[in-house]
């Protein structure tokens, strides 16, 4: 993916009475792909795609501020990491979602590894993009669950191991953590404080020398907790 240069879609300027909850930028080299996508996203009234482009523009980014932007994987490692990155410098406080036509946890690791929040499938239904789309808004991370059963096959038979490092409360916690569930969500499941859920949270970042969830989910697949 080329990042100097941006090709900017059709969309008309956003204004501020046409904003909905959430505000989304597609990043998608298939033109048709992407009107496909944008509209699908607008027919939900609480979100506006407020741009799309075939490659990542830091002005448009800093323009349009969304809080979601969707990005085609189909890129090497190196672009899809620069992509992402060029995205948190510009937009630090919005998610980012992988867009991929692989049904593969080696593609969605290597997202997660760059820096993702989510990893999408485009096969998917426009209900289920919605409803991604609003899990990753809302704080948790998204992998589309027929994921999450080839991983769960993947690793059936084989003995789960629990980390040296990690106690059995902290290896809870990185479960719950891979299946996309938010501080408060953990803490209503567990039984615990946010206090305490935090405090674990820290701990793990700590022991597995990680600074983001999204490393903790690339752990836990790695090492059958997932």
């Amino acid at each position: 993916m080329n990042t100097s240069t941006a090709v900017t879609g059709s969309l008309p300027p956003v204004r501020a009475s046409n904003v909905g909850n959430t505000r989304i930028y597609v990043i998608q080299q298939q033109v048709l792909v992407a009107k496909a996508l944008c509209n699908i996203l607008q027919q939900d009234p609480n979100i506006t795609v407020v741009g799309d482009a075939a490659a990542v523009s830091a002005d448009e980014l800093a323009r349009t501020t969304p809080n979601l932007i969707l990005l085609d994987s189909e890129t090497s490692f190196d672009a899809l990491s620069n992509t992402i990155g060029t995205c948190r410098l510009t937009c630090p406080r919005a998610r980012i979602g992988v867009l991929s036509e692989h049904l593969s946890s080696e593609v969605m690791q290597r997202a997660f590894s760059a820096g993702a929040d989510g990893y999408i499938v485009k096969d998917i239904l426009p209900e289920e993009l919605v409803a991604a789309v609003k899990t990753m808004t809302a704080g948790s991370l998204y992998v589309d669950p027929r994921l999450v059963g080839l991983i769960l096959r993947k690793h059936a038979g084989i003995g789960r191991r629990e980390p040296n490092e990690l106690s059995r409360r902290e290896g809870d916690i990185v479960r719950l953590i891979a299946a996309g569930l938010s501080n408060r969500e953990i803490s209503r499941r567990l039984g615990l404080s946010d206090k305490t859920v935090k405090n674990h949270i820290s701990h793990i970042f700590a022991k597995l020398s990680v600074t983001a969830r999204t490393q903790v989910v690339v752990y836990a697949i790695r090492n059958g907790l997932a």
